[in-house]
C-alpha cells in the first residue's frame, strides 16, 4: 500500500489565512439575510408609524369637529337665552303694564280683574324683580283709590244734612260731628298719600327696594315714569280733588253747627223749615256751594 505524504504548509506573518470556497459562500448568504432583515424591518415600523400617525390626525380632526359643534350649540343656547331673558322678557314686563293701566283707566273699574292681575307674575330672573316692583306700586295706588272712593261715597255725604239725619241726630249732631271730623282727617291723609304716589321719586322707591342694578332701575323708570305723562297733571287733578273734599267738609261743619246753635228749624214733610227768614237765608248761604256742585 502506497504511503502518500501531506505537505503542511505553515502561513508567514504576513499571509492571510486561507479560507475555503464553502465557508466563504455560507458568510455572503448570511451577509444577504443581515441585509435583507434590516431593511425589512425599518420599512414595516415606518409603515405602522404612518398608519397611527393617519388615525391620530383623523381622530384629533374628529376631536375638533366635535369641539366646534359643541361650541356653536353652547353659543346658540346662549344667545337663545340672552335673547329670552332681555326681549321677551321686557316685552312680557311692558305688555303686563300696558294691561294694568288699560284695567285701571276704565270707565267702570274691575277691581277684581285689577288685583288677579296684580297677584300674578309673568317675567322671571331680575325682570321679575321690576314687575313686582310696579304691581306693589300700582296695588298701593288701588288701595288708597278704593278707601278714597269709600270715603266720597256720595250717598254718605248727601246724608250729612238729609232731613232724616238732621231730625234723628239733632239737635246735638254727636254723630254726625263724630262722622264728619274722622272722615275728613282720612280722607285728607289718603288723598295726600295718593298725590305723594305720583312723585317720581315715590314711584322709584318701589324699585330700590328690590336693590336692582342700574340696567334694571334704569328699566324700571322707563316703564313706569317715562312712558306716563300724565303724572304731573294726575298731581294737581288730585290737588284740586284735595281742595274740593276739604271745602265740602268745611261747609258741613259750618252747617251742622249753624242748627246746633240756632233752635228756630224743624222737620216737616220730611223737609227742613225755618221759622225765621233771616236764619233761613243764612243757612242757604252756607250750604249753597254744595248744591253748585
Amino acid at each position: 500500500m502506497k504511503k502518500e505524504t501531506e505537505e503542511i504548509e505553515f502561513l508567514t506573518l504576513d499571509e492571510e489565512p486561507v479560507t475555503s470556497a464553502s465557508s466563504i459562500k455560507e458568510k455572503e448568504i448570511q451577509k444577504e439575510n443581515k441585509a435583507k432583515t434590516k431593511t425589512k424591518k425599518p420599512k414595516k415600523k415606518k409603515a405602522k408609524n404612518t398608519r397611527e400617525k393617519k388615525e391620530n390626525t383623523n381622530r384629533n380632526k374628529k376631536n375638533h369637529k366635535k369641539i366646534i359643534v359643541l361650541t356653536l350649540f353652547i353659543v346658540l343656547i346662549a344667545i337663545c337665552i340672552l335673547i329670552y331673558m332681555v326681549f321677551v322678557q321686557r316685552f312680557l314686563v311692558q305688555n303686563e303694564i300696558q294691561d294694568l293701566e288699560q284695567l285701571i283707566q276704565m270707565e267702570d273699574i274691575n277691581y277684581n280683574s285689577i288685583e288677579k292681575k296684580l297677584k300674578q307674575t309673568v317675567a322671571v330672573g331680575p325682570y321679575r324683580k321690576v314687575e313686582q316692583a310696579f304691581k306693589e306700586y300700582v296695588s298701593d295706588i288701588v288701595d288708597t283709590t278704593k278707601e278714597i272712593q269709600s270715603l266720597t261715597d256720595k250717598e254718605d255725604l248727601s246724608n250729612v244734612l238729609s232731613a232724616d239725619n238732621l231730625k234723628k241726630d239733632g239737635p246735638d249732631f254727636k254723630e254726625t260731628e263724630q262722622y264728619l271730623t274722622t272722615t275728613k282727617e282720612k280722607l285728607n291723609t289718603r288723598l295726600n298719600d295718593l298725590i305723594d304716589l305720583m312723585h317720581k321719586e315715590k314711584i322709584m322707591s318701589y324699585a330700590e327696594n328690590k336693590k336692582l342694578s342700574k340696567t334694571y332701575m334704569d328699566f324700571y323708570e322707563e316703564v313706569a315714569i317715562d312712558h306716563n305723562e300724565n303724572l304731573d297733571s294726575m298731581q294737581k287733578s288730585l290737588q284740586q280733588s284735595l281742595d274740593y273734599y276739604m271745602q265740602v267738609f268745611d261747609t258741613f261743619d259750618q252747617a251742622i253747627a249753624f242748627l246746633k246753635s240756632h233752635d228756630s228749624w224743624k222737620i216737616e214733610n220730611n223737609k227742613l223749615v225755618f221759622n225765621s227768614s233771616q236764619d233761613y237765608q243764612n243757612y242757604n248761604e252756607i250750604v249753597k256751594s254744595l248744591n253748585q256742585e
